[in-house]
């Protein structure tokens, strides 16, 4: 097994999913997003495409991997490991259709963040035996932003997941300002985001509300 640089490997508590492939799009440009979610705080940013051309995945992404490296933020890519080892990217994050976490640990080495969506605490544990660096738990709350699989785990889902876990558990969909301090204080490590921030009138304002409350949830 490929030895995992944990301690190097900072784990953002506040990821912003930056859209591009049409669901829930926001009203800004995934470039322009960026910037603002950035100057908000922004600890991690997660470039998602579904749809778009290698060629339009590689335009936006190296863009928005340039200025998270200008701000020393870690950039994610989602789904797409040969996007993410193409442009260098901080790390992957792999949903349950993508490729298998053991496979992108082989390809991306031991110094890549690898996170893995997870329904339940099963795939936790053997995400965790696999390398992987953080999970992403959901669905947690009715989504508005993409059409969901399953139905939404609320926050038991959330207690059990984050119970015994060994990674950082992130807790997604349907996530806003007013029931983020609750997933916390449930369990989970951090949040991500989409529409609490991309379709908010001022993106980072919306960023700083959400870190001030993830920040006051943890010392609670």
């Amino acid at each position: 097994m490929i030895r995992v640089n944990r301690i190097r490997k900072q784990i953002g508590r506040l990821h912003i999913i930056i859209n591009s492939d049409g669901e829930g799009r926001p009203t800004f440009s995934p470039i322009e997003l960026t910037r603002q979610v950035l100057a908000g705080g922004a600890d991690t940013i997660q470039y998602r495409n579904k749809s778009g051309s290698m060629r339009e995945m590689i335009e936006e992404a190296t863009q928005i991997l340039q200025l998270c490296r200008k701000a020393g933020i870690p950039c994610i890519i989602n789904d797409r490991v040969d996007l993410c080892l193409a442009l260098d990217a901080d790390g992957v994050h792999l949903g349950k259709a993508d490729m298998p976490v053991p496979i992108a640990r082989k390809i991306l080495g031991g110094g890549k963040v690898i996170g893995a969506t997870v329904r339940n605490v099963a795939q936790r544990q053997q995400v965790e035996e696999e390398s992987a660096d953080y999970v992403g738990f959901g669905p947690i709350f009715q989504s508005y932003s993409k059409e969901l699989e399953v139905k939404p785990f609320g926050l038991d889902g959330v207690r059990e997941v984050s119970r015994q876990a060994k990674i950082p558990v992130i807790g997604i969909a349907g996530i806003t300002v007013e029931n983020c301090r609750e997933v916390i204080t449930a369990g989970a490590s951090g949040v991500a985001v989409i529409g609490a921030v991309a379709n908010a009138a001022n993106p980072a304002e919306a960023v700083r509300t959400l870190s001030r409350t993830i920040l006051q949830a943890t010392k609670a």
